[in-house]
C-alpha cells in the first residue's frame, strides 16, 4: 500500500468522532493560550500532556499538535489588537498587525493572519506526509554511533543558537544531562542519583519536568505583568467575509509560497526557533514588495510573517518523527508524549506504529483546515480573551500545572519533583541560564546515553566510526554548522560592541 492510500486511511481516523473532536477542542483551546500574553503553545502542550493518558494515541497526538499549531497562530491576536506579540514568533506581526489595527483594520488583520498561517500550515503538511517517510528510510542505515552524533548535533545547535553566552548554554545543557541520569543505570546496573527516593528508580518523572521547564517561566512572568497592569484593547468595526479573507491574501499567492518554504527549511533544523522564520520571512519579502506601508501596516508583510511561522510547526515534525530529534521547543514536549504512548519515533515508526502516524498526517491537515475556518470567522471573539486578568491566569495555569503532574504519576512524587524542578529553573531564569538546552538536553539524554553505550560496546577504535559515511558526513556537518555558528555570534558581538562605542556620552 502506498503512502497516499495510507494518508486516505490516516483521513478515516482523524474524522473519527474523538479525533475530530481532539481538533476542534485543541485549536480552540490554543488559539486562546496563543492570544494570551505569557502563555504559549509550548506551555499549552505540556498542561494537556496528563490529559493524554485518557487517550487512544491517534487522538492524543491530534490534540497536541492542534495546540501546537493554534497557538502559533494565536500569538497574532495580541500582536495585532495589542501590538504585544503573544508568542515570539508573532513578533513581524505585531509590526504589521498592529500597524493595520492603528489605520482601523485590526479585524482585516486577524482574519489575514488567519488564513495565511493556515496556508502555510498546509504547504508544510505536504512536506510533512511526502518528507518524513523518505528522512526515516535514510536514518534506517544509522546505527548507534550515527544516532549519537545526531543528537550531539542537535545539543550543539541549541547552546550555539541561544541568546546568551556559550558558558550558560553548555551549563544548561549538563544539567540537563545530569538530570536525565537519575534512575538506573544501564552500564553500571545499578541506581544512580536516587538518594534512596524508590519511586526515582525508574527516572525522574516526564510531565512534571517538562511543566517546570515550561510552566514555571511562564507563571512567573504573568505574575509580573499583573503587578504592572495591561493595555486595553484597540476598538474596530472592520470585517472580511471567508471568502474575502481568502481573496485578499491569494493576492500575494507567490509570497506565501516563499515565505512557507522559508520556514519549512528553517522549522527542520533543530533549535533554530520559529520566531526566526517570521523575521527571515518579512527581510526577504521586503525586497518583493512595492506597498508603501510594509514595514509599518502592509497586508503583504504580514502574510509573509503568518505563513512562515506555521510552516515552521510542520518542519519541525519532520526530524521529531522520522529521526526522533525534536526541531523545537513544543516538539521537545510532543517528543515526550509519544514516548508514553509507546510511539517510538525513528526510523522504524512506519512500521511499528505507521497507522497512528498517518492519522496524526492527515489530522495535521484537518487542524490546520479547522484554525483557518475557525481563526477567520471567530477572529474578534477570541480578541475578548485579552481582558482576562492576568492574575486569574496565572492562578489557573499553576492549579493545572500541579493537578496534572499529580496525575501523571499518581503520587504526590511528582508534585515534589515539580516544585523542586520550578526552583530549579527559577535559579536559572535570575542567573541568566538559558531554559531550552537544560529541557532538550533532559529529554534525549537517555537516549544519547542508550546510544553511546551500544556504540561504545560494538566498535573497536576511532576507525570504525570513520569507516561510516553517515558518521563522517554528520561529523563534517557537525564542525561546519559549529564554524558558522561561532563566527556569527562573533559579528553580533562586534556589532553590538561598535554599537556602544558610537553611543553619546552624556
Amino acid at each position: 500500500m502506498g503512502g497516499f492510500e495510507h494518508l486516505i486511511d490516516g483521513l478515516a481516523v482523524a474524522l473519527r468522532p474523538d479525533c475530530l473532536l481532539a481538533a476542534v477542542g485543541g485549536v480552540i483551546v490554543g488559539i486562546i493560550f496563543g492570544a494570551i500574553p505569557g502563555l504559549n503553545a509550548t506551555l499549552a502542550i505540556a498542561l494537556f500532556l496528563p490529559v493524554t493518558f485518557l487517550m487512544p494515541p491517534d487522538a492524543a497526538l491530534i490534540l497536541l499538535s492542534a495546540l501546537y499549531v493554534a497557538g502559533i497562530y494565536g500569538g497574532s491576536i495580541s500582536a495585532v489588537v495589542l501590538g504585544i506579540p503573544g508568542t515570539a514568533a508573532s513578533v513581524m506581526t505585531a509590526v504589521e498587525g498592529y500597524g493595520m489595527a492603528r489605520q482601523g483594520q485590526a479585524n482585516r488583520a486577524l482574519q489575514i493572519s488567519a488564513f495565511a498561517s493556515g496556508l502555510g500550515g498546509l504547504l508544510s503538511a505536504i512536506a510533512l506526509v511526502t518528507m518524513t517517510p523518505a528522512l526515516a528510510r535514510v536514518a534506517l542505515s544509522f546505527g548507534p554511533s550515527e544516532f549519537s552524533l545526531l543528537i550531539v548535533f542537535s545539543l550543539l545547535l541549541v547552546i550555539l543558537m541561544s541568546p546568551q553566552n556559550l558558558f550558560a548554554g553548555f551549563g544548561a545543557t549538563a544539567l540537563g544531562l545530569m538530570f536525565a541520569m537519575v534512575g538506573y543505570d544501564p552500564v553500571a546496573v545499578g541506581e544512580r542519583l536516587t538518594f534512596g527516593i524508590a519511586e526515582l528508580r525508574g527516572g525522574l518523572p516526564l510531565v512534571p519536568v517538562l511543566l517546570a521547564f515550561f510552566a514555571a517561566p511562564q507563571v512567573i512572568r504573568l505574575a509580573v505583568d499583573a503587578l504592572h497592569g495591561t493595555r486595553t484593547a484597540v476598538e474596530t468595526t472592520d470585517h472580511l467575509s471567508f471568502f474575502g479573507t481568502a481573496a485578499a491574501t491569494f493576492r500575494h499567492k507567490w509570497s506565501v509560497l516563499r515565505a512557507s518554504t522559508l520556514g519549512l527549511g528553517i522549522g527542520i533544523l533543530p533549535a533554530v526557533g520559529v520566531e526566526t522564520s517570521p523575521i527571515l520571512a518579512h527581510t526577504m519579502e521586503k525586497r518583493f514588495s512595492k506597498d508603501p506601508k510594509f514595514g509599518g501596516g502592509s497586508e503583504h508583510g504580514l502574510i509573509a510573517a503568518e505563513s512562515a511561522n506555521n510552516a515552521t510547526v510542520g518542519g519541525s515534525l519532520i526530524p521529531l518523527i522520522g529521526l526522533g530529534i525534536p526541531g523545537s521547543a513544543p516538539a521537545a514536549v510532543m517528543l515526550g508524549a509519544l514516548t508514553m504512548h509507546n510511539v517510538a519515533p525513528g526510523p522504524l515508526i512506519f512500521i511499528t506504529n505507521g497507522e497512528v502516524i498517518y492519522a496524526l498526517f492527515a489530522g495535521f491537515i484537518v487542524i490546520n483546515v479547522l484554525m483557518m475556518i475557525v481563526g477567520v470567522l471567530l477572529a474578534r471573539q477570541f480578541a475578548l480573551t485579552l481582558k482576562l486578568p492576568k492574575g486569574l491566569i496565572a492562578t489557573f495555569v499553576t492549579a493545572a500545572a500541579i493537578f496534572g503532574s499529580y496525575a501523571s504519576g499518581t503520587s504526590l512524587t511528582s508534585v515534589f519533583v515539580l516544585l523542586g524542578g520550578t526552583g530549579v529553573v527559577t535559579v536559572m531564569l535570575l542567573a541568566g541560564i538559558p531554559i531550552l538546552p537544560c529541557a532538550l538536553a533532559f529529554v534525549l539524554g537517555r537516549t544519547l546515553e542508550n546510544q553511546l553505550a551500544v556504540s561504545f560496546a560494538s566498535m573497536s577504535g576511532i576507525g570504525d566510526l570513520l569507516s561510516r559515511p553517515a558518521s563522517v558526513v554528520l561529523i563534517i556537518l557537525t564542525l561546519v554548522a559549529v564554524v558558522i555558528l561561532m563566527r556569527m555570534r562573533r559579528a553580533e558581538q562586534a556589532n553590538s560592541t561598535s554599537a556602544n562605542l558610537e553611543e553619546p556620552v552624556s
